[in-house]
């Protein structure tokens, strides 16, 4: 394994070298060309990845529409200028406004280590390395192979210049010589997964080379009185279903305001009617320690005071409203807390002291009250606010960790004006 890494490394340091050759203008176009094979409906490659994938087709595919929409001509090109303030700076020197010129460039050779919580976790660091011309070696998901696999294939039947800059190799987690191997062999490295697997690559990462961690959030969604209708139900337990609950954006909990029309209680049942109706049509998949944590769960709310539950028996999904307190952080297995609230500042503190753990916030309320909500969210540290229902969909340019997709795989160079 340790020579096929190097032979990997090797061959995508030679194409990595033919790539930065490519104006960004071009890799742009020869991205989107590729995304052109994926947007039919009749795509082989879609029904490649209907046949393949561990998690139902048609709950990847509103991300992936999600995903593709971002992929046009400008659309990239005007990533690229938010986040380097001018696409030309990856091809040739560019005048400063400080004085001198700049230059900014993709570290060579990117290591890629995934998770298997969310099928479309790989595209973007993949599409953000080919942007800044860096090439891309990729230790996929044990669990989830399909979709870093897909990708790849399909772009180098499409443009064989970008994807020679991207391999896929997979190994045993936590082997030591392979993985100090993959430490010398690459520049810079991406790490997705929970804390233990971050805290690993950090001891084995070489401290001169940038490391990049995405570790575990927690996401939660926000409605306000007006927003509690059967529709809102609906949306907010697909966000809860999408990906059994195991993805970074998936709401753990439903903060829900009270003294409007509709009670909680009220709330809380559309929502579990929903997901009971989500189980039947896409099956929960878990294994025995997601059913016990569900079981211990459920045990501990019902001896809990100001606690109801709402499920079916199984262990696929569970409503619980429950009353104020710390941020309740969810087992998984679709298990939803519902907590009511009076006014924004009861919730702020207790989602500012979970701040370091939080990503995404759903939103649901009148135009008239967005931006209070949105400002409060925002002061409590989540990277992302989007609509209720649109939570595991998120475009290409969002701030992951509340971090440029772009800018934390570039390194810039000055050059300075002669005296």
């Amino acid at each position: 394994m340790t020579e096929r890494l190097l032979e990997n490394a090797q061959a995508l340091r030679r194409a990595q070298k033919e790539l930065s050759r490519l104006p960004a203008q071009e890799i742009v176009r020869q991205i989107c060309a590729w995304a052109d094979t994926w947007r039919s409906p009749s795509s082989p490659w879609r029904q490649e990845a209907a046949r393949q994938s561990v998690f139902p087709f048609e709950m990847a595919q509103p991300g992936l529409e999600r995903l593709l929409d971002g992929l046009t001509e400008n659309a990239l090109l005007s990533l690229l200028a938010e986040e380097t303030g001018d696409p030309l700076v990856l091809d040739a020197f560019q005048p400063r406004l400080a004085g001198g010129e700049r230059r900014a460039a993709g570290y060579p050779l990117v290591g890629c280590i995934l998770a298997g919580n969310t099928p479309l976790l790989a595209w973007p660091p993949l599409i953000a390395c080919l942007l800044v011309k860096s090439a891309c070696l990729v230790k996929p998901p044990s669990g989830e192979l399909t979709w870093p696999a897909l990708f790849i294939h399909s772009l180098r039947r499409s443009s064989p210049a970008l994807g020679s800059c991207l391999a896929a190799l997979n190994w045993p987690g936590g082997d030591d010589t392979i993985e100090s191997v993959f430490a010398r062999a690459a520049d810079a490295l991406m790490v997705f997964g929970g804390d233990e697997t971050i805290a690993a690559w950090r001891k084995r990462w070489p401290p001169h080379k940038p490391l990049l961690p995405y570790g575990h959030r927690a996401s939660f969604a926000v409605l306000s009185r007006e927003a509690l209708t059967p529709e809102a139900a609906a949306k907010l337990a697909w966000d809860v279903a999408c990906y059994d609950q195991q993805g970074c954006l998936s709401p753990q909990a439903a903060y829900t305001e009270d003294g409007g029309e509709t009670a909680p209680e009220t709330f809380a049942g559309w929502v579990a009617e929903a997901l009971g109706c989500l189980a039947r049509r896409f099956p929960c998949q878990r294994d025995f320690a997601g059913s016990a944590a569900v079981q211990r769960d459920r045990s501990l709310a019902t001896f809990s005071e100001g606690t109801r539950l709402w499920h079916d028996g199984s262990p696929d999904w569970t409503v619980c409203l429950a009353p104020p307190g710390p941020f309740p952080f969810s087992c998984g297995c679709r298990f939803l807390y519902i907590v009511p609230f009076r006014e924004m500042d009861e919730i702020a503190p207790v989602l500012r002291d979970a701040a370091p753990a939080l990503e995404a916030a759903g939103l649901a309320a009148p135009p008239h009250r967005r931006e209070a909500f949105s400002d409060m969210l925002a002061a409590c540290g989540v990277s992302r606010i989007c609509p209720v229902g649109r939570m595991q969909t998120p475009p290409l340019a969002w701030h992951h960790n509340g971090q440029p997709l772009l800018g934390r795989l570039i390194r810039w160079i000055d050059r300075e004006e002669e005296a």
